[in-house]
């Protein structure tokens, strides 16, 4: 990947560890420990000059969430901290973080981190507003980005939504879907409320300028006024109605699996408790248990050939990482 830099000589690479699938734990047992902070810091700055990186990010989700102590909102940014004193001027250094503000209030410190990493926690339609920014449109990618100093950041804006859900139509797909609602300039600070749904909406033909029904909770930041909403076709390669998801994280592969399109209602065997259950009979079936009327209503799903449901991450995993399924 480095060699890249052969066509472009002013292009940076970065080194990336975490993702969802990564989980939070270890992270939270390094971050406790100066010393193991400082043998992590030193095995990456390893890393890089091995393989010839130019910086480092890092997406742990979430500090403070998922089994990690609720002191690791505060050692996440001593952590980066101590990682941005020991890269110095020579190596880049970038963080992913949640956007949602539930997650934000539990996992940062958001006045520390924008000290140590460039933070961009929603509000880029705000900051360009401001001034100083310089907005360009990327023709081949038919997107919006922009830029200002050392500074670049990719987002969605009206014309981008409407090009891709055009794509959705074209190509006769189930519909979109987006990530997530409040990754939209829902209070209309920049303009139009709700701009980027509202784009979808208008451009699939629906009734009404309202969002109805349920996305998916955002997991990465995504800047307000804009949003990762892309047909599940053009960045994605899955159609709504047949996967509920491609590859989180960044380790190997998982995916979440496929909707049947049924329920068991009253399934006390299968469900003890809201959230997901393996198929007693089979690893290749999971459920959503949803809480009803003292009783749970099972959503039946079936994972992707030749992968298992793993119960300790909630998605659909290589059988050699749900070892409780080999035969």
């Amino acid at each position: 990947m480095t060699g890249l830099r052969n066509k472009n000589p002013n292009l940076k690479a970065l080194a990336a560890i975490g993702g969802w699938n990564e989980g939070s734990t270890t992270y939270s047992a390094m971050v406790g420990s100066a010393s193991c902070r400082a043998t992590f810091i030193a095995s990456v700055i390893k890393f890089m000059d091995t393989y010839g990186f130019d910086g480092f990010d890092l997406d742990w989700e979430y500090p403070a969430q998922r089994g990690s102590a609720a002191a690791d909102k505060n050692n996440f940014s001593t952590l980066l901290a101590e990682m941005r004193a020991a890269f110095g001027t020579k190596y880049m250094l970038t963080a992913a973080v949640a956007s949602a503000a539930a997650s934000v209030d539990l996992s940062y410190d958001v006045p520390k981190l924008s000290q140590y990493v460039p933070t961009y926690i929603l509000g880029i339609c705000e900051n360009i507003a401001q001034g100083g920014w310089t907005v360009v449109w990327d023709d081949e990618q038919q997107v919006p980005y922009a830029y200002k100093g050392n500074q670049w950041v990719g987002f969605d804006n009206a014309k981008s939504m409407t090009l891709k859900t055009e794509y959705a139509k074209y190509y006769g797909l189930g519909g979109v879907m987006v990530w997530s609602l409040e990754t939209d300039d829902f209070n209309g600070k920049c303009g139009e409320k709700d701009a980027l749904l509202k784009a979808i909406k208008r451009t699939l033909g629906e009734p009404g300028t309202t969002t109805e029904g349920t996305t998916q909770g955002s997991t990465e930041g995504t800047p307000q006024g804009s949003t990762e909403g892309t047909t599940q076709s053009s960045t994605e390669g899955t159609t709504q109605g047949s996967t509920e998801g491609t590859t989180q994280g960044s380790t190997e592969g998982t995916t979440q699996g496929s909707t049947e399109g049924t329920t068991t209602e009253g399934s006390g065997d299968i469900c003890r408790a809201a959230g997901y259950a393996r198929d007693p009979a089979t690893c290749t079936i999971f459920y959503q248990c949803v809480a009803y009327r003292g009783s749970y209503i099972a959503y039946p799903f079936t994972c992707p050939a030749g992968l298992y449901f793993d119960l300790s991450t909630n998605v659909c995993n290589w059988p050699s990482l749900v070892p409780e399924c080999k035969k």
